[in-house]
């Protein structure tokens, strides 16, 4: 376990950990560590700091929205993210949603623009790099660099994510 982080872990079973020690035991040769371009998880324990794309009241609180939802996720607060997702996109409670976000991470958060949309909606352009365990990843990835165009709708909270898609309809998602 990290103990200069919070919420992460790392875990093996008892039964794979006693089958590797006993086959380590008494083996005297050097093994030569892997490289790893991201050995460890980035540092969350720090506010994400974004900066609004102008100085704009509306870009200002979408900034601010986007900086609570990430760090909900980071923060394994996922009653709290869920809770920013329209009911369209949410998954059937939070305990869904953090089977399917438990090992992630993000940072890297940009707010790239904030333009108002029909029906009162705003339309926000993010980009982000998440790691993951690779069975949360899209297409198994550990790594992954997002840029997606959010739609937000307006309710007392004061925003849910209605919608995300790629940025400029391009492909939402690439690989580290």
């Amino acid at each position: 376990m990290r103990t200069d982080s919070q919420g992460i872990a790392y875990v093996v079973p008892a039964d794979t950990a006693q089958e590797l020690t006993s086959s380590w035991r008494g083996n005297t040769d050097s093994v030569v560590s892997a490289s790893c371009d991201l050995p460890t998880a980035p540092d969350t324990t720090t506010d994400l700091d974004l900066v609004p794309p102008s100085e704009d009241p509306l870009a200002v609180e979408v900034t601010t929205f986007f900086s609570d939802y990430f760090t909900a996720i980071n923060d394994s607060d996922y009653e709290r993210a869920w809770s920013m997702l329209s009911p369209r996109l949410r998954p059937a409670d939070a305990g869904a949603l953090a089977d399917s976000l438990w090992s992630t991470i993000d940072f890297g958060v940009e707010v790239h623009s904030v333009k108002r949309g029909a029906e009162n909606t705003v339309r926000a352009h993010v980009s982000f790099i998440s790691t993951q365990a690779s069975e949360q990843g899209p297409k198994g990835q550990t790594c992954t660099v997002w840029d997606l165009d959010y739609t937000l709708e307006p309710t007392a909270d004061p925003w849910q994510i209605r919608r995300a898609v790629g940025h400029g309809g391009g492909a939402p998602y690439s690989s580290c």
